[in-house]
């Protein structure tokens, strides 16, 4: 793998790439937008001009935003500043895919990473006022390494980096979370952030033992986590749900932004995670997880007078890409992005940028007779061979009608009981209708019987929810899969995707349909 290459930024108006080899340096790291900079595009480091970049180069031959963090960091006293644009061959393949699954270690090795909040652009540049430098330092052994103190200024501005573009970047969260220090600089006011406090011109020193921690990780723990598995799982969880608040330029950037994450939480916690998930949970979490476009209220909001679905999607042509009539979201997906993502993990889903996340709450604990996970593939992308029992399509109709005609819609933590979600569409299928009508008039219908090709459902296990009704507080979980080779006539395990989900209660499911299930052979799958 290549060594890490550092800027040095402390001869003047030229500076030059270094590779630290196996030595140790201190240096920052930029944590910045590229937004749609063309000085940006044109002032990558290539293959045609590493070896003069190694040589040496004109200060201002880069875009401001690249300029000013250089300049600014010669104020810090640091001798040398790790940028990914510059840093980074970024037309070798191989070395990008390489040293963006290194972020850990190079944001959480640096002094400090420095964070232009404002910036959108790598043309903005950096402000950091025109106010005269405070004359206190930091209560911190930064006083005795740098001069921050003579950079950071006062002002009564006031503004916040939660709410800056940086903050709604995929890639910059694995780098605001592995750092040891952030340091925001905000056009007329900066904060310094490390794990013990942070330091703002405004607020000077603030303790995090002095006010009540924040609800989202700012810093991933160094070390051991030291949390019960359940905390564990609920702190994963916490990180997955303000990692899909983010904006990534490129959905097959979605797994590789989130590895630097990803490594540093394993190694804290001694938990193995494939493709977002832990190992040891995989098949909990596979049915657990729920796209951001399936919520009842979204689904309800697009119901017919009567109840059903609005748009009869029957009539849709089916998408080439996931086989599910087309709805527009997926449509512009290629193949290689396609591929590179699992479809049984929910970085594969669509999140969204208007406030929705994955959820992924859903029950810890399934019940025996439930699936059987038989091996993991070990190369990417990951493939799950899994048995189990499953409901051909028909049967997943004749549920959907049982429901409808013996029970209304049941809601238990934001989640729809005996109805079907599918991860690509907006709507939750299963009649929710006030009035009564014939089977062939349910719109909900055509859109699982109208699947090509069909989809069928893998019984994945059963738990019971303390805030169901007596009497049926016991929950059949399911996958629906669709399969993506020819059905019959093959010895092998036949392929399938994920498509969606169904959560069945215990009181609202067929009972002829329950107990065939329940001794109907079992069969392998690979999901991919």
């Amino acid at each position: 793998m290549s060594p890490l290459r550092l800027v040095n930024v402390m001869d003047g108006n030229m500076i030059r790439l270094e590779r630290t080899d196996d030595k140790s340096h201190r240096y920052a790291a930029l944590s910045y937008c590229w937004g749609g900079s063309k000085a940006l595009e044109d002032a990558k480091t290539m293959g045609d001009n590493i070896d003069v970049r190694m040589s040496g180069f004109r200060l201002d031959e880069l875009p401001r935003t690249l300029k000013d963090a250089i300049i600014l960091t010669r104020r810090l006293n640091i001798q040398y500043i790790w940028i990914d644009a510059i840093c980074i061959v970024q037309d070798c393949e191989h070395e990008w895919n390489n040293e963006a699954r290194k972020m850990m270690h190079y944001y959480g090795h640096a002094l400090v990473a420095i964070v232009p909040v404002d910036s959108k652009s790598g043309d903005c540049g950096i402000d950091v006022g025109n106010n005269p430098p405070l004359c206190c330092k930091i209560p911190r052994s930064w006083s005795a390494i740098s001069r921050i103190g003579d950079v950071l200024t006062s002002s009564n501005h006031s503004s916040d980096e939660e709410t800056s573009e940086w903050e709604r970047r995929g890639w910059t969260y694995q780098e605001k979370l592995n750092s040891s220090r952030i340091l925001f600089v905000f056009r007329h006011r900066l904060r310094l952030k490390c794990r013990e406090g942070f330091f703002d011109t405004l607020t000077h020193w603030t303790d995090w033992k002095s006010i009540a921690r924040e609800s989202r990780p700012t810093f991933l723990p160094t070390g051991s986590f030291g949390m019960e598995q359940k905390d564990l799982w609920t702190y994963w969880y916490c990180i997955v749900q303000f990692y899909t608040t983010r904006r990534l330029t490129e959905p097959r950037d979605r797994s590789i932004a989130l590895s630097g994450i990803t490594q540093a939480f394993e190694q804290g916690s001694g938990c193995e995670i494939i493709a977002g998930m832990f190992k040891d949970t995989i098949l909990l979490d596979i049915v657990s997880w729920t796209s951001p476009d399936t919520s009842p209220r979204h689904s309800r909001a697009r119901q017919s007078p009567t109840g059903c679905p609005r748009v009869h999607l029957a009539s849709l042509p089916v998408c080439s890409n996931c086989g599910l009539p087309e709805c527009g979201k997926c449509s512009d997906r290629t193949d290689s992005q396609e591929s590179s993502i699992p479809s049984w993990t929910w970085l594969a889903t669509n999140w969204s940028e208007d406030g929705k996340v994955v959820n992924l709450a859903a029950t810890r604990v399934l019940q025996e007779s439930s699936a059987k996970l038989l091996s993991i593939s070990s190369v990417e992308p990951f493939q799950l061979r899994i048995s189990g029992a499953m409901l051909s399509s028909d049967e997943i109709l004749r549920h959907l009608y049982y429901h409808r005609k013996y029970s209304r819609k049941t809601y238990c933590g934001g989640r729809g009981f005996g109805t079907a979600f599918l991860d690509s569409h907006g709507d939750i299928y299963g009649c929710m209708c006030e009035t009564d009508h014939i089977t062939s008039d349910c719109k909900a219908y055509d859109v699982i019987g109208s699947l090509s090709p069909a989809a069928s459902a893998l019984f994945m296990g059963t738990h019971y929810h303390n805030s169901m009704p007596p009497n049926g507080d016991d929950i059949w979980h399911f996958i629906l899969i669709q399969p993506t080779e020819p059905l019959g006539g093959q010895e092998k395990p036949l392929q399938y995707r994920r498509i969606g989900t169904m959560h069945i209660p215990g009181n609202l499911f067929d009972e002829g349909l329950k107990n065939n299930l329940k001794n109907r052979e079992w069969g392998i799958i690979i999901l991919v």
